[in-house]
């Protein structure tokens, strides 16, 4: 796997500063991977399970992502996957950041 950081390090000048506004919620099978872009590693997200109450107030168990300053989150399958996609959303958004 190509390393995000030595890919930004070589396509771009300035690095991206991200926020994540987003509230992820990780469904039973899925896989919610993390780009840290001051490292350039790519794992698997934390994931905490939090007791709450679903729409008809029974009790229930979600489990939510541990959310990092400075870090992309994406679904992927497998890591392969993570990285082409950690790359496209960061070429989309130093595009959007020149024009």
């Amino acid at each position: 796997m190509i390393a995000v950081y030595q890919w930004l390090k070589n396509k771009f000048f300035a690095p991206v500063e991200i926020t994540p506004d987003v509230k992820y919620l990780v469904k039973a099978g899925m896989k919610l991977w993390e780009c840290n872009l001051t490292t350039g590693d790519i794992v698997e997200a934390d994931v905490v399970a939090v007791s709450s109450t679903d729409k008809k107030g029974n009790p229930c168990v979600k489990r939510e992502v541990v959310m990092k300053p400075g870090c992309m989150y994406e679904f992927a399958i497998n890591g392969e996957n993570a990285t082409r996609k950690f790359e496209q959303k960061i070429l989309k958004l130093t595009n959007k950041n020149k024009a």
